[in-house]
């Protein structure tokens, strides 16, 4: 699914880079926070940091990035206010509006 995401960003325009590991993603963002428009992640990564981890990390260190976790889950962890939940299996339609929300609703507007 990783993949099938990163086309369908790729194609509306976006620069995409692919991390397996919520730990991976937190050292991307320490070199490249200043670039990065949003986080695409889903909660089961590699590693010792989950979906859920990397929102919260997220939220206490680059508040403005908006993230959208795919997720199965029904009873979820508390998550950021900036954290979008995408139900999985997703479709490629709602990633994409999604995508398009995240990049255009000002963050005290977002849901």
């Amino acid at each position: 699914m990783t993949e099938q995401a990163a086309t369908l960003l790729r194609a509306s325009a976006l620069e995409v880079i692919c991390c397996d590991r919520g730990e991976q993603a937190v050292s991307v963002l320490k070199q490249r926070g200043g670039e990065v428009a949003l986080v695409v992640a889903d909660q089961h990564l590699d590693g010792t940091m989950d979906g859920f981890g990397l929102a919260q990390a997220l939220g206490l260190l680059w508040p403005g990035i908006p993230v959208i976790l795919a997720t199965e889950q029904l009873d979820q962890k508390p998550l950021p206010i900036a954290v979008t939940k995408l139900d999985k299996p997703w479709l490629p339609l709602a990633l994409l509006v999604e995508t398009h929300l995240a990049l255009t609703t000002p963050p005290s507007l977002a849901h």
